[in-house]
């Protein structure tokens, strides 16, 4: 794989984790009584008792809170305190993945989203899972998941442009001379996009129209 000397333009937006929850009301889960206990109860008979859910919220909130504020340690504890009572919640586990990236910790952000199910993330947290695999080094499925943005948002440029990035990156350079041509027609005056775009037809061994998107690039 090639080095990259450039950087990614925009980064995109980590999002923030959150889910909304309504608490059960003491009275709503009806219709069972149990019977008096007329035996002495062995070792720990009950049942332990579920976890909060308005805690959960709580904590995922304080979570959320830390995370922006710097905090990143607490932060993730809190995250995994959730996960530990409610090991489904993707939120939380989205959140422990955001705030490892943020706190530096690109690798251990991947090891978070190892194996999620994106098929019920919302548009905005499948992204940030393929911008994390965009990251972390992770193209094919990176580009997966761009390609499935784009099949309902054809002309989210944006996301196109991550997306050519990644096959930039994994060296499959003819598709993302396409890509970087549709975006260049989008935006035939952006001189970063070309000079992007002269990297990538450098590494595909195009040295001449390289040359003449450098050149552009540079007039006044």
């Amino acid at each position: 794989m090639r080095c990259v000397h450039w950087i990614i333009r925009t980064l995109p937006a980590l999002l923030l984790a959150n889910v909304a929850v309504t608490p059960v009301k003491a009275n709503e889960v009806g219709g069972w009584v149990l019977p008096p206990i007329t035996e002495p109860p062995g070792a720990d008979p009950a049942p332990k008792q579920a976890a909060d859910a308005s805690a959960k919220q709580a904590r995922l909130e304080l979570a959320r809170l830390l995370a922006e504020r710097g905090r990143y340690d607490e932060a993730i504890t809190e995250y995994r305190r959730v996960l530990e009572d409610h090991p489904d919640v993707q939120s939380a586990r989205l959140g422990l993945a955001r705030t490892r990236f943020w706190s530096g910790d690109t690798a251990g952000a991947a090891e978070e989203i190892e194996g999620i199910d994106t098929a019920g993330l919302s548009p905005q947290e499948r992204l940030f899972v393929a911008d994390l695999h965009l990251s972390s080094g992770d193209y094919e499925q990176a580009i997966e998941l761009y390609e499935r943005h784009l099949q309902a948002l054809p002309e989210d440029h944006e996301v196109r442009y991550r997306k050519a990035l990644a096959l930039a990156w994994s060296e499959r350079y003819a598709a993302a001379i396409n890509a970087f041509d549709r975006l260049h027609e989008a935006a035939p005056e952006d001189r970063q996009l070309m000079r992007q775009f002269a990297q990538v037809l450098t590494w595909a061994d195009q040295p001449d129209r390289a040359i003449e998107l450098l050149q552009k690039s540079l007039e006044d």
